[in-house]
């Protein structure tokens, strides 16, 4: 009996690939090597999709950014009142899985072209947050900047201090921010 071909790797199967492994372990130092390894295909397949190991960092950034950041904002814009957007954007934020996003910062820290698109997440994030709290009309410009750049940092932080934490630990954390800062 012949054996089924296998599947072939699609460019976001490889990407796919990459978050499971930086989900696995976030310090881990991704190459073609390793990739192919756990893919359990040649190198053609990965160079049939990506030129090199950068143009594969930039490609799994830009993953990153569309599934982590654009996705929720677009999700979050379906809701028609300032305060759901920015609930519903919370919740979706704090069921983001903390161990990608630890090993997309490890990979931003060390390669420039992971770096850069970090960077845009991160502003592209901020501002959306400051837009909704000038949306609200309850926080000068200042204010809003202010409180939506604790708000991030807090995220941030708490996934990089509590990375095993669960949705819903990280759901409790954020109400208690709500409530601390007179929202909730």
């Amino acid at each position: 009996m012949n054996k089924p071909a296998s599947k072939r790797f699609q460019q976001k199967d490889w990407l796919n690939l990459g978050f499971k492994m930086i989900r696995t372990d976030p310090s881990l130092r991704l190459t073609i090597d390793l990739l192919c390894e756990s893919a359990k295909k040649t190198k053609g397949s990965f160079y049939f999709h990506f030129k090199n190991m950068e143009s594969y960092f930039i490609a799994l950034a830009q993953h990153w950014f569309e599934e982590f950041t654009l996705e929720l904002i677009r999700r979050s814009e379906q809701k028609s009142a300032t305060d759901e957007k920015l609930d519903h954007l919370n919740t979706l934020a704090v069921q983001l899985d903390p161990r990608i996003e630890q090993g997309m910062r490890a990979l931003a820290a060390r390669e420039k072209c992971i770096r850069n698109i970090c960077a845009t997440v991160d502003i592209k994030r901020l501002e959306y947050l400051i837009k909704l709290y000038l949306d609200s009309g309850r926080y000068s410009e200042n204010e809003a900047v202010a409180l939506a750049t604790i708000e991030y940092a807090a995220m941030v932080g708490y996934q990089q201090i509590r990375p095993d934490a669960s949705p819903k630990n990280a759901a409790a954390m954020y109400q208690n921010f709500l409530k601390f800062t007179g929202r909730g």
